[in-house]
C-alpha cells in the first residue's frame, strides 16, 4: 500500500495528464473556472546531490513547473488551494497572486506550483550488492 501511495506521488514520468485530470477534479468540487494551465519542461530538482542521494534517487528526482490561472469567489479560490495540496501527486504550491478580491465579487488568481518524478533510471537502485572482501 505504501509503495502505491509513494509511487502515485513520485511517478517516473510527468503524467500531466492524470494532473490535468486532478486540477479538473479540484476546479470542479470548489466552482472556480479554470482559464489556463502552462507547465514548463521538466528540469533537474535542484536539491544538494547529497540529499538526492540520501533519498534513494542517485541521478535526482525531476520537476515540473506548472502555473495556473482561475477565477472564482475568495473562498472558492482558496478551497481550490486547498484541494490542490490534497491530491494524490507530490505537489509544491509556490505562489498564489490574487487580483479583484473583496465581497463575492469575482477573483483572479495566477497559480505557480511545482510537481515531481523519478525517471525509471534516476530511481532505480541495484536489488543485491555483493561485497568481496
Amino acid at each position: 500500500m505504501l509503495f502505491r501511495s509513494l509511487k502515485a506521488a513520485l511517478p517516473d514520468t510527468p503524467e500531466l495528464d492524470k494532473l490535468i485530470d486532478q486540477i479538473n477534479d479540484a476546479a470542479a468540487k470548489t466552482g472556480v473556472d479554470w482559464q489556463t494551465i502552462t507547465p514548463t519542461k521538466p528540469a533537474t530538482f535542484s536539491a544538494s546531490s547529497a540529499q538526492a542521494i540520501a533519498g534513494g534517487f542517485p541521478g535526482g528526482m525531476r520537476s515540473v513547473i506548472v502555473g495556473m490561472q482561475v477565477n472564482g469567489a475568495y473562498h472558492q479560490v482558496t478551497d481550490f488551494v486547498t484541494k490542490l495540496m490534497g491530491i494524490s501527486r507530490l505537489l509544491d504550491v509556490d505562489s498564489v497572486n490574487l487580483n479583484g478580491v473583496g465581497g463575492t465579487a469575482k477573483s483572479t488568481a495566477q497559480l505557480t506550483t511545482q510537481i515531481f518524478f523519478v525517471p525509471p533510471a534516476a530511481g532505480s537502485v541495484p536489488a543485491t550488492s555483493t561485497v568481496t572482501p
